[in-house]
């Protein structure tokens, strides 16, 4: 049996859709393990050579900006995410809306990505994202 043209398309898009939200979590959580121990290592390191606060203070701003950019992206990561499943959904029900579409169960008209997991690991690591922030901006007043 040939597949149709629209058929071939919707197939396609939903491909597209969970690739994509795989590849954005696969970069981020890299991102995420290398960022936590470059911020574990920084602080340890500003604490044990530098003892003037004023020293600090350079490293310690770069630092929480490059946390709180890190938030907004965990954000933007997570929202895109959200709104892709969503079409995933979409497509899987507009892919089962044939005559035997009633013999689907309700799994499969899903979106096959962990949306809880989604869900949770994005203001997850958006509150490690600021508690770092807060600790870089006390790490100089120590």
């Amino acid at each position: 049996m040939s597949e149709s043209n629209a058929d071939w398309l919707l197939r396609r898009q939903f491909e597209e859709r969970g690739t994509t939200v795989r590849t954005l979590w696969d970069i981020y959580l890299r991102f995420y393990a290398a960022f936590l121990a470059l911020n574990v290592t920084g602080i340890g390191v500003v604490v044990a050579t530098l003892e003037d606060p004023l020293d600090r203070w350079p490293i310690a701003i770069a630092f929480a900006l490059h946390n709180l950019l890190t938030v907004g992206s965990v954000w933007f990561i997570t929202n895109n995410s959200r709104e892709l499943i969503v079409e995933m959904e979409d497509l899987a029900k507009a892919l089962g809306s044939d005559s035997k579409a009633e013999m689907l169960p309700g799994a499969a008209l899903k979106a096959p990505l962990p949306l809880k997991v989604i869900r949770y690991t994005g203001p997850a690591n958006m509150i490690t994202h600021i508690g770092f922030m807060i600790i870089w901006v006390l790490l100089p007043l120590l």
